[in-house]
């Protein structure tokens, strides 16, 4: 086997540095460790204890379990329905080729989560499936920051506000060039009350991986619960000018508009959800927004209603 390796300035496109590796095909895991190995020293890098440990302890020594891993998250990073839905199936392959593959667990939680959000499915334990696959991704590895992350997400959503953060802030502890959960950790505490914690966590999380469409969005959403109504609108549009129809940019959308009381613009991102959702059940959506803070989520249902969407009024609490 011959493998090229080159590393390139990505931001002037200079080539800095390439070797060609020759080796015999005899075991793929030997060689993807000798490989890794060879070109560490060849860079003169050093490495923190946790990239050492990660680069000497592989995922999985099952090829099988390691293709249909790969296979899966090619297809989850369509970021469409029905990627999303065969890449749950190839993850989930990929644990029954090896049971003890944590990093595939933590991926299928993530793509269940997923499923249940945009209701890709109709499974009503899908959330429950995805904090219980990313327990198990823990259990198998207490250091895999993916793990953490993914079980700290989906807890949001149950309601644990703070096993969800010390979760998510567990994550970036053990891998701080992780862009998504430093992303997941802005969004959640948005969502917990505390969105002024959020910008700087998310303009990492884009430099880290720029290419991801949907981190301006969760910038966007900080920006909409510190009232920058101009800095939302800008992140947000970023996100849906790679991601068309993602359904959640076009929603929160229509929220600040109507915030800004440009109601003309707040309908055209309205009609652009029913477009993409045309069952969108206003109801169902209600119990889909984690907000700890009940007026943060009363802001967000009321632009809703005054965008033109019929959610009905939460009734009065009981005496």
């Amino acid at each position: 086997m011959r493998i090229n390796a080159q590393l390139i300035d990505a931001e002037t496109g200079r080539h800095v540095w390439a070797e060609r590796y020759d080796r015999d095909m005899v075991d793929i895991f030997a060689l993807q460790d000798d490989i890794s190995h060879s070109i560490v020293t060849a860079l003169q890098l050093t490495l923190s204890d946790t990239d050492r440990q990660r680069l000497d302890r592989p995922d999985t020594t099952n090829v099988e379990a390691q293709e249909a891993f790969m296979r899966g998250m090619s297809y989850f990073l369509s970021y469409t329905r029905d990627g999303g839905m065969s890449a749950r199936e190839w993850l989930k392959r990929a644990v029954t080729f090896d049971p003890d593959y944590a990093r595939a667990y933590a991926w299928l939680s993530f793509v269940d989560f997923i499923a249940w959000e945009f209701q890709w499915s109709g499974a009503e334990d899908l959330l429950e499936r995805a904090v219980a696959q990313a327990a198990r991704a823990i259990e198998l590895d207490p250091e895999l920051a993916v793990g953490h992350a993914t079980y700290g997400w989906a807890s949001l959503w149950q309601g644990h506000n703070d096993r969800a953060i010390a979760s998510l802030e567990r994550a970036v502890a053990l891998e701080p060039n992780d862009a998504n959960a430093k992303a997941m950790l802005a969004e959640s505490l948005n969502f917990v009350g505390q969105p002024e914690r959020a910008p700087d966590l998310m303009r990492a999380a884009m430099r880290l991986n720029p290419k991801t469409p949907f981190y301006p969005f969760m910038l966007g959403h900080a920006y909409f619960l510190m009232r920058e109504y101009d800095k939302s609108v800008e992140a947000i549009k970023d996100t849906l000018a790679r991601t068309p129809d993602f359904l959640p940019g076009h929603r929160m959308l229509a929220v600040v508009y109507a915030e800004m009381d440009r109601m003309d613009e707040a309908r055209v991102a309205l009609a652009q959800v029913r477009r993409i959702s045309p069952d969108i059940s206003a109801t169902l959506g209600t119990e889909r927004f984690p907000y700890k803070n009940p007026a943060s989520l009363r802001r967000f249902l009321d632009g809703l209603r005054k965008a033109g969407l019929d959610i009905p009024e939460e009734p009065a609490p009981a005496d």
